[in-house]
């Protein structure tokens, strides 16, 4: 392919130099120039493949593998009733708010 390429003068020097010492045209010594600069790029934007480390997560025997998202909804459940039965309600006496507090008594 033909095209007008401007380049700068000290690059122009250093391809002509380069050209000279291979013994190859300043077109052929632009071209391989060209390829090795995109090729590094190349290379340079690889990133490397992730490692995925493997390991056991060491469940007791009985747990159901297959069921983790219901043990997770029980758990959650659990923890609901807990702070439910911890939560601070606030104290009503005749028939205004106070300011005192009080925890609501365990069902």
């Amino acid at each position: 392919m033909r095209t007008t390429l401007t380049l700068d003068d000290d690059l122009a020097g250093l391809m002509k130099r380069r050209a000279r010492e291979l013994g190859i045209s300043f077109e052929e010594a632009v071209n391989r120039t060209i390829r090795a600069g995109i090729g590094e790029a190349m290379l340079s934007r690889r990133h490397p493949v992730p490692k995925t480390i493997s390991h056991s997560f060491g469940f007791k025997p009985g747990i159901d593998l297959d069921k983790l998202g219901q043990l997770a909804d029980e758990l959650e459940a659990e923890a609901f009733f807990h702070f439910e039965q911890c939560r601070v309600y606030p104290l009503t006496v005749s028939g205004r708010d106070s300011t005192t507090r009080s925890v609501r008594p365990i069902a």
